[in-house]
């Protein structure tokens, strides 16, 4: 299989999902300066220790928000 940029940005995106990711891996460092940056704007408290699938989740809940 030869890997075109649509490819690997797909590939990432599935790498990313919270259905392939273990429940207590810990927030990886890209999610953790996202979450930061919303939380800041919406004046809410950030949390470092969440793992990555409850900070996605947050993030998704924050940008609801809007």
């Amino acid at each position: 299989m030869t890997k075109t940029p649509q490819s690997a940005a797909l590939l990432k995106t599935i790498a990313a999902t919270p259905e392939t990711e273990a429940p207590d891996e810990p927030m990886h460092e890209e999610t953790a300066i996202k979450l930061r940056e919303l939380c800041e704007r919406q004046g809410e408290s950030f949390n470092a220790e969440l793992t990555e699938i409850q900070a996605q989740q947050r993030i998704e809940d924050l940008e609801h928000r809007g």
